[in-house]
């Protein structure tokens, strides 16, 4: 089957990043990525995803505020809906539940934080036949894949999966990485590089598996984390001519 683009009227994308911090340690390099993100995916050489079916929700710190988005966002997709995060991943020692940073959270207490099973249950709301794709830059990112929608068990077309496919920077155990004076942090960053620049070899398309496939290489050649992937999908945006 040939590779197609998502719909991008029929296609809804949610933008979650948090840089500053009550007492964690500050990420200013979050923000850049939203707005760099929201840049490339309304790019009409790229992808054209019209500017309000991309939300950005960024230093929000009400709990209720992103998952409202992806909610909205869930229900309004026909195509695609892809949601990313960028900031703080914690651990809490009062629950086993992985959660993400907001700007009042603190290492100890999931009261200020963001449950990751209240974003799963907010992108749950997608209508069948609705490709889902979750991107995650943050500590200890793929403890989000415990108890995640079910994922595929080998590449295909992101339109036709089932459940979610996830990409995150980071193993369950590791930190992600935002490097001081770059612009944006590790990971997002080579992600945004090989969008805007194009990945040599590749076809029209760049898939989240081809991506996926390059950081992969990539950053841990940089001694930064590796990331993963539940399977890595195909899901295509259309390289720089």
């Amino acid at each position: 089957m040939a590779m197609r683009l998502p719909d991008p009227a029929k296609s809804r994308v949610v933008l979650i990043g948090v840089p500053d911090y009550t007492e964690l340690d500050p990420l200013p390099a979050v923000e850049r990525n939203v707005h760099r993100l929201r840049e490339l995916f309304s790019d009409s050489a790229l992808w054209g995803l019209p500017t309000e079916n991309c939300a950005v929700v960024l230093g929000e710190d009400n709990p209720r505020s992103a998952p409202a988005a992806i909610r909205d966002a869930a229900r309004a997709a026909e195509d695609l809906l892809l949601v990313y995060y960028a900031g703080h991943g914690l651990l809490p020692p009062d629950t086993d539940k992985f959660c993400l940073a907001l700007p009042s959270s603190t290492k100890d207490d999931t009261y200020r934080a963001l449950r990751y099973e209240d974003v799963r249950g907010a992108i749950a709301c997608a209508r069948p036949g609705v490709a889902t794709a979750v991107i995650l830059d943050c500590c200890f990112a793929a403890r989000a894949f415990d108890g995640t929608m079910s994922a595929p068990a080998s590449l295909g077309e992101l339109t036709r999966i089932q459940g979610a496919c996830m990409l995150t920077a980071c193993d369950e155990t590791s930190r992600a990485i935002a490097p001081p004076g770059e612009i944006f942090t590790a990971f997002t960053g080579e992600f945004i590089r090989a969008i805007d620049e194009g990945l040599e070899g590749a076809g029209e398309y760049l898939d989240l598996g081809t991506l996926y496939r390059h950081l992969a290489d990539t950053l841990p050649a940089r001694s930064l984390p590796q990331p993963q992937s539940s399977s890595p999908p195909n899901h295509p945006s259309k390289r720089p001519s």
